[in-house]
């Protein structure tokens, strides 16, 4: 039995998409998945399956789906993968204050080129660093006013992804 964390795009965003979580929560252990855990209302998910991660999250996006009527990417990662990614930090070690970090999940590594197109753009003060299929983000002035939001690094990477702030991601790990 393997522990995951599913991480739901969009859901709850602005009175969009709305999805309780106890009722989440419900379908999905309905749906065959235990020891399931919500935290807060964006789509975070811990849980526990002798599944594939691949096979959990078309499970999720098909409940999400049939329940909802909702098209909702979820990226499902190993929970054990969380603590090396977040001790991965670069803006930690550099002493960045943590409520200016975020992480960006990638639902697959992007192509060189498109690297390039991200590297190229304009990010008026903000920084990242791409390791792997996460995309490691410092918001200077705030994730209120950052350009390089999910939609900005998905036109210019060309894959899916989803955001999760540095307290979120840490609680998950811990979960």
């Amino acid at each position: 039995m393997k522990k995951y964390v599913a991480l739901l795009r969009g859901i709850n965003v602005s009175g969009q998409k709305k999805i309780k979580m106890a009722e989440l929560k419900a379908a999905l252990e309905a749906a065959g998945l235990q020891a399931v855990q919500t935290y807060i209302q964006s789509g975070n998910v811990v849980f526990e399956s002798e599944q594939s991660a691949a096979a959990c999250s078309t499970c999720i996006e098909q409940v999400i789906r049939e329940q909802w009527a909702y098209e909702v990417p979820t990226l499902v990662v190993e929970q054990e993968r969380l603590p090396g990614i977040i001790s991965d930090n670069p803006y930690v070690e550099r002493g960045e204050e943590t409520r200016k970090l975020y992480f960006c999940f990638l639902y697959e590594q992007p192509s060189s080129d498109r690297i390039q197109v991200l590297a190229d753009a304009d990010l008026k003060g903000d920084e990242y660093v791409l390791r792997g299929d996460v995309l490691y983000l410092c918001y200077h002035q705030g994730a209120g006013k950052t350009k390089m939001d999910n939609k900005f690094v998905e036109s210019k990477l060309q894959v899916s992804a989803t955001s999760r702030n540095w307290n979120t991601t840490c609680k998950l790990s811990e979960m």
